[in-house]
């Protein structure tokens, strides 16, 4: 059931992809979509143990100010959105929800303790699929 995102590696102009229902399972390919402002990926597969490579490859995005998670696996984490906000530094939207100046700020200032929360999260997860 793996699929990846492929193809895209020369469409450095293309501002919105919807890849929503798609069963895909971790962002990749899109690092030099340079133009990328808003990505729908609404309904996937994508787990907890891809989310942290997942959004280093958005961080090449850095016109991305939109993102949709919402039924992916990784958004069971409570904090994910939080982890979104410290990581892409122009993300304004997640799930459709507005993105504050403050919230970055404090995301940004809790990264160190969310990398933690986030590698305890994957290894409950793991220990749960045991």
């Amino acid at each position: 059931m793996i699929s990846k995102i492929e193809g895209l590696s020369k469409l450095k102009s293309l501002e919105y992809l919807n890849l929503a229902i798609n069963n895909i399972t971790k962002i990749e390919g899109l690092k030099f979509c340079e133009s990328l402002t808003k990505l729908d990926l609404t309904l996937n597969f994508i787990p907890i143990e891809n989310f942290k490579s997942s959004l280093e490859e958005l961080s090449y995005c850095e016109q991305l100010r939109e993102i949709y998670l919402t039924g992916n696996p990784c958004s069971d984490w409570p904090r994910y959105k939080e982890y979104i906000m410290a990581k892409l530094k122009s993300i304004a939207w997640i799930d459709g929800e507005d993105v504050t100046k403050s919230m970055v700020i404090k995301a940004k200032q809790d990264r160190e303790e969310l990398e933690a929360e986030l590698e305890e999260f994957i290894a409950l997860k793991l220990e749960e699929w045991k």
